[in-house]
């Protein structure tokens, strides 16, 4: 399975979609649907990369004709690393999604958790809900940093190790905080108004209209309530409407 290479002429500016099987996900069609709405000669293709060799393409990706890249979840946290290596992030970078050439500097950005947000606010406010998310991890830090501009009555924090969840509890400011253990396969986050589940991993008890996210992109349980309402492919269509439209205006097309 190959990209349309038709689609592409001279003028076209080009990104690409990396990550270790994304030509079978076939997840470029909702950058291109956007570039094609906004009558712009873009187009991003789907580019199958093994990790081991994700370093060599950011080494050389200044001198091609490539002028942006998106990164499959996979590769985020491999991405925040090489790019700390070469000083154009900080260690506090510990993900990065995205990445352009700009005047040949790399600019590297992490718009995850605001799509997630945008996905969210479609379904139901933030401001002075009940927010529980599952799992301690470094995308549960940016979470809570995140979401704290949205006003939440409450972040109830859900992981096996609560100690892994203090420095999620930190990103929390003013906002006030529920620390709680996970025991056994089953999480109960009944009375919570928004569920975001980072791992996977567990079933999740919650109330019926609870506005219910799963982060991964792998298959995910399906909540002993009701279905997931929001799931990674809802995201990562919005990380395509946010992006094309910071890239046109930008200027960056």
């Amino acid at each position: 399975m190959g990209y349309p290479v038709e689609k592409i002429d001279r003028e076209t500016t080009l990104y690409v979609y990396i990550g270790p099987n994304v030509i079978e996900e076939n997840r470029q069609e909702s950058f291109n649907r956007h570039f094609k709405d906004a009558d712009i000669n873009a187009t991003l293709m789907p580019l199958n990369i093994r990790e081991d060799d994700l370093g060599f393409f950011i080494h050389n990706f200044k001198n091609s004709k490539i002028r942006g890249a998106v990164f499959a979840q996979e590769f985020w946290p491999l991405v925040a690393t090489l790019l700390q290596s070469t000083g154009t992030v900080t260690s506090e970078e510990t993900l990065i999604d995205s990445l352009i050439i700009d005047e040949g500097s790399y600019l590297a950005d992490f718009v995850f958790p605001e799509a997630v947000f945008q996905c969210i606010i479609n379904k139901r406010n933030i401001e002075g809900a009940q927010v529980a998310i599952i799992g301690a991890s470094d995308m549960t830090e940016k979470l809570v940093g995140a979401l704290v501009t949205h006003q939440p009555a409450i972040i109830r924090l859900y992981d096996e190790t609560v100690e892994n969840l203090m420095a999620c509890e930190q990103q929390s400011h003013d906002i006030p905080t529920d620390i709680n253990r996970i025991q056994g396969e089953d999480v109960d986050v009944n009375g919570c108004d928004i569920v975001i589940d980072t791992s996977g991993r567990y079933h999740i008890l919650s109330d019926e209209m609870a506005c219910c996210v799963t982060l991964t992109a792998q298959k995910h349980n399906i909540n002993r309530n009701n279905t997931y309402t929001l799931t990674y492919d809802d995201i990562f269509d919005t990380i395509a409407e946010i992006k094309t439209r910071e890239w046109i205006d930008n200027g960056r097309i």
